[in-house]
């Protein structure tokens, strides 16, 4: 049976969730897209064709808290988008 790798692309979490800078404070934005993270990695485990998962970023902090969820990581060495992320990772 064939199966989907999945590849998240995340931007660093300082940069996340700009468009709620008025409505959130900093600490807010960050454990909103922390909780948004885990949620999007829970969705892509119930999925049965989904065997593998994988994180790319620029962030450290991305990083190691895809290390906590046991997802692999594809590391950008500068954030330079989505649009880059997916190409990075479908090269």
């Amino acid at each position: 049976m064939p199966y989907v790798r999945a590849f998240v692309p995340l931007k660093h979490p300082a940069c996340a969730r700009a468009r709620l800078l008025e409505a959130l404070t900093a600490k807010q934005r960050h454990s909103m897209y922390f909780t948004l993270v885990r949620r999007i990695i829970t969705a892509l485990r119930d999925v049965p064709l989904v065997r593998d998962t994988v994180i790319v970023t620029s962030s450290a902090e991305v990083e190691m808290f895809a290390g906590h969820l046991g997802v692999r990581v594809m590391h950008q060495v500068r954030d330079t988008g989505i649009n880059s992320a997916c190409e990075a990772a479908i090269a």
